[in-house]
């Protein structure tokens, strides 16, 4: 997923499983370059606190 926000950019990546019939996120990777999140998961940054 590319975002950008005036003159900023980054990238991440959604991780998604399926469970049943449904697609549901299972982590997001933060593909670094942000000012918003270094490069990591969501699940690294949540444990890491």
């Amino acid at each position: 997923m590319d975002l950008k926000k005036g003159d900023q950019s980054w990238q991440d990546e959604v991780l998604m499983i399926q469970e049943g019939q449904c697609w549901v996120i299972d982590d997001v990777r933060y593909l670094g370059g942000s000012v918003h999140a270094t490069a990591g998961t969501l699940r690294q940054s949540i444990e890491n606190r």
